[in-house]
């Protein structure tokens, strides 16, 4: 059903990422916080959703000389501009409406990703370096609005570690598709771009989030809170997902779409699952 894939529910799973505090506080039992997680789960899916159909909006050109998004539904002529400018409405309609369940910081946090996002629907994505930083820095919005759930903002550990991933991914996603899209199908920005310039980028950062990854697990205060010594064992499965990741992307380039590629790889898959129940069991079960 086009009005329904419009919202591009599967993209949904990003939005994961507002649990990542309450998982890492040892707060995933707590009743009274799963119901707030899940009321601010939907009102952050929703504002995607809407920000999506404005985007979709703003790169229908692009988006129909591309091989893949050339079959979302408003690209594709499935849906007509006043039907997409309706959904838009509803969904962030939605969300605003269970904003008023959560927190004010909460809400603070959601409301300056939007203005973000339509930032980066209209100017920022055009600006080689930027795009990418946006693209993080909304992942860290994420971070911050389930912290803020929580009553606080959240680890700088795990705000460090998020930004870097998600710019690390986001320069992937660059990198695939200067690789693979033909002139016509290049967005403003990858003009900007050179495979040179951008190994370089996912060099860097991926070495980058990889010590900040193993510095967080050293980290005395951490240790000390979850009383395990062995927490930096976790590393492990974050430098092989990494380095596969990073092996995908410039030899066969295969990431662009990084929600798409965690279900396609098993490798990447597998070491999620590894580095979610190693990370389970040191917080909740030993």
């Amino acid at each position: 059903m086009p009005l329904l894939q419009q919202l591009r529910i599967k993209d949904w799973i990003k939005n994961g990422f507002i649990f990542l505090p309450m998982f890492f506080a040892g707060l995933m039992g707590d009743l009274h916080f799963l119901k707030l997680m899940a009321i601010g789960f939907a009102a952050f899916c929703f504002a995607a959703s809407s920000i999506y159909c404005i985007n979709d909006l703003a790169d229908v050109d692009f988006d129909k000389e591309h091989p893949t998004k050339k079959n979302r539904p408003y690209a594709a002529g499935k849906i007509t501009t006043q039907q997409l400018v309706l959904i838009a409405a509803i969904c962030m309609a939605v969300s605003a409406l269970l904003l008023f369940f959560l927190p004010q910081g909460a809400r603070w946090v959601l409301t300056a990703y939007i203005v973000m996002q339509l930032a980066y629907s209209f100017y920022l994505k055009h600006i080689a370096v930027v795009d990418c930083v946006t693209i993080a820095l909304g992942f860290v919005f994420r971070i911050l609005f389930g912290g803020l759930i929580l009553g606080s903002p959240g680890s700088s550990w795990i705000i460090l570690v998020t930004f870097l991933l998600s710019l690390y991914l986001a320069f992937a996603k660059r990198r695939c598709e200067l690789a693979t899209l033909s002139t016509n199908a290049t967005r403003r920005s990858l003009q900007q771009y050179s495979l040179g310039f951008l190994d370089a980028a996912l060099a860097a950062t991926c070495a980058v989030t990889i010590v900040a990854y193993v510095m967080y697990t050293h980290n005395a205060e951490v240790v000390n809170r979850i009383h395990f010594n062995n927490f930096y064992l976790s590393s492990g499965f974050v430098i092989v997902g990494m380095l596969r990741h990073l092996q995908q992307t410039i030899q066969r380039g295969h990431t662009e779409s990084a929600t798409d590629y965690l279900f396609k790889d098993p490798v990447i898959s597998i070491t999620i699952l590894l580095w979610g129940g190693f990370n389970f069991y040191a917080l909740y079960l030993r």
